[in-house]
């Protein structure tokens, strides 16, 4: 619990845990990490799903020397994200 101004705010925990599970964040996180292998280049990048015990994870990686590299030398995924 958390009291500010006299305002008090409880989290339900596994409410906010299930939502972070959810095929609906699952889902957006994969439409994310497709467009962002789309501007890394597309060819040579990989992208890995997993659920942990608290959230869906979705990451994003150079699995060809030729992406390996090119991850290397210009910071191909940064790039993609910040875009």
């Amino acid at each position: 619990m958390s009291a500010a101004n006299g305002i008090i705010v409880v989290l339900n925990k596994p409410g906010i845990k299930e939502y972070l599970q959810s095929e609906s964040v699952k889902a957006e996180l994969q439409r994310r990490a497709e467009n962002i292998k789309k501007r890394a280049g597309g060819e040579g990048y990989a992208i890995d799903v997993r659920k942990s015990p608290t959230r869906v994870r979705v990451e994003v990686a150079a699995v060809s020397e030729k992406a390996k590299k090119d991850e290397s030398e210009r910071g191909t995924l940064r790039r993609a994200i910040g875009d």
